[in-house]
């Protein structure tokens, strides 16, 4: 039964593992992370980390034959001197427990003792319980007033999670991505739906040239996003990923954007250049 407790745990572990390997693959890291523990603490956990119990057996056939009834007494004197000594042994019984009577007499005036003793330890125990009872009102209050900056943070939350934007284009969209060449460069310029928070934005490109992510502090105006690549970077198929927290207060966006030529583009009419 340990056999087959450890091949199951082992077997759940090698689950959760994988789960782990798909949660990775998916780029939910901490997930992975949570999930990978705990199979490795359920790997450990199948294995019975204790002593055995020791069993032993003892078999033992005890023998014993009755002996007969030993010499009658003979005489009464015999009889009387027998009787005479378990007298004197009683004696010295009754003696015996006097004298623990007497102990256990002083025992029990010192235990009177210890009980006014511990009357009054009751008294302060008690007032101590009192002062305790104060201060846990007191973290009582602070827990109310915790509990009301957590509700504040959670609405923080809900509210830039509400606001997140996910977007997703190619270089064949020229509306929303302009590549121009400008020496020993290609500068991009972006066009998002909505302006950004400024370092919300996190963005990767794919294509030819694999999968690589977009350094976080690109140039912004409004919803318009700048970056380069240097010219031996194949960019032709190349779809953008971006992922941002809308900025709700700004409401100038760009529409539209042209290439006007080498080195200026065109937003919204307003020729704009690019060195």
């Amino acid at each position: 039964m340990e056999i087959i407790g450890q091949i199951i745990g082992i077997i759940f572990a090698g689950l959760l593992l994988l789960l782990a390997y798909k949660l990775y693959a998916k780029d939910r890291i901490p997930s992975a992370v949570l999930v990978a523990w705990a199979s490795v603490f359920i790997f450990l956990c199948s294995f019975p980390w204790f002593q055995g119990w020791a069993k032993s057996f003892i078999a033992s056939n005890i023998s014993s034959e009755l002996t007969k009834l030993g010499q009658q007494v003979n005489t009464v004197q015999e009889t009387t001197t027998a009787m005479h000594t378990q007298l004197e042994n009683h004696q010295t019984e009754i003696d015996k427990h006097q004298k623990e009577l007497n102990e256990i007499q002083a025992k029990i005036r010192e235990a009177e003792s210890n009980v006014f003793s511990q009357q009054s330890d009751i008294t302060n125990q008690f007032q101590q319980i009192s002062m305790v009872q104060s201060n846990l009102n007191d973290a009582q209050t602070n827990l109310l007033v915790q509990q009301e900056k957590l509700t504040n943070v959670e609405s923080l939350v809900n509210t830039l999670f509400s606001n997140t934007e996910d977007e997703e284009f190619s270089t064949s969209e020229t509306n929303k991505v302009i590549i121009l060449k400008l020496g020993g460069i290609q500068q991009l310029v972006f066009r998002l739906k909505f302006a950004p928070v400024p370092n919300s934005i996190q963005a990767i490109a794919r294509g030819k040239i694999g999968q690589i992510p977009l350094l976080p502090k690109m140039g912004q105006f409004q919803n318009i996003l700048i970056t380069r690549f240097q010219n031996d970077n194949d960019l032709n198929g190349t779809t953008f990923y971006f992922r941002y927290i809308k900025n709700t207060r700004e409401n100038n966006l760009i529409q539209n954007m042209v290439i006007v030529n080498t080195n200026i583009v065109s937003l919204d009419g307003i020729p704009v250049p690019f060195h």
